[in-house]
């Protein structure tokens, strides 16, 4: 697992979004996803905790909805994760992550 620094002026409505609890949809900008790819030395291949609205990539998770697999229950192995989860879902992402030995991006803005 490696972690990086995205400077908060360079991402500040997720970031503020990112502190409250029930936020409600919000959105990684492109730059700060690529970024975070260039520095790890992958490319993410599916979004997970995402929806229409918000994804940033053509294979995505939609946790809210009825037809859609939870990214939770999605088998990470099988491709690079995106994943920018809600607060409560922070932990249980990072747990998942390790106990799948998957690779993620995990973007978690402070």
């Amino acid at each position: 697992m490696t972690a990086i620094h995205i400077p908060v002026e360079k991402n500040t409505t997720a970031d503020a979004l990112s502190r409250l609890e029930d936020a409600g949809d919000h959105m990684i900008r492109s730059q700060c996803l690529k970024e975070a790819e260039r520095a790890l030395g992958v490319i993410a291949g599916i979004d997970g905790f995402t929806n229409e609205g918000n994804k940033r990539m053509e294979t995505w998770y939609d946790p809210g909805s009825s037809f859609a697999q939870d990214s939770l229950t999605a088998v990470w192995t099988i491709n690079t994760m995106l994943i920018h989860p809600q607060i409560p879902l922070i932990l249980l992402s990072l747990k998942k992550e390790k106990a799948e030995k998957a690779r993620a991006i995990i973007l978690l803005l402070a």
